[in-house]
């Protein structure tokens, strides 16, 4: 098959063993630190290591601790959601104050439970179609039209 593929499609598995100048195009040797016709200074590789900021130790750019002192890098630091400020909930498309969300939250599953149990299909498509952070919205509408 890649006989009969085009020059241009083979790949070249070959690693360069030259660079070129940018300053005036000549090829140079991948170590050389200075081109030979004009001077020009290469730029130098990033390290590939980093010093711990304790001892000064060279580590892995990828470690997450000095491997010769156990200086952590980096933050320590965790967030879970029961730390999070919530002050309400977009839910369906409606904008719900969080004591509606909340007064909602807790009484959803003795509501689920009473209507299911009541086996009254209207009321259980009522349910299913409204987000349970609403309903003590419902709740309080509903006892204001008394």
């Amino acid at each position: 098959m890649e006989e009969e593929m085009p020059p241009h499609a083979l790949k070249d598995d070959e690693k360069p063993k030259t660079k070129k100048c940018p300053s005036c195009t000549t090829e140079a040797p991948l170590g050389a630190k200075f081109c030979d016709v004009c001077g020009f200074e290469f730029p130098k590789a990033p390290p590939k290591f980093k010093p711990c900021p304790s001892c000064s130790g060279l580590n892995q750019l990828s470690a997450t601790a000095c491997q010769h002192c156990g200086t952590v890098f980096g933050s320590d630091f965790s967030l879970s959601l029961d730390e999070a400020l919530r002050t309400g909930a977009i839910v369906r498309g409606m904008d719900i104050e969080e004591e509606d969300v909340q007064a909602g939250e807790a009484m959803a599953e003795s509501v689920r439970k009473v209507v299911m149990a009541s086996g009254d299909q209207k009321l259980i498509n009522v349910i299913s179609q409204l987000p349970e952070e609403s309903w003590a919205r419902l709740r309080k509408y509903l006892s204001e039209s008394e």
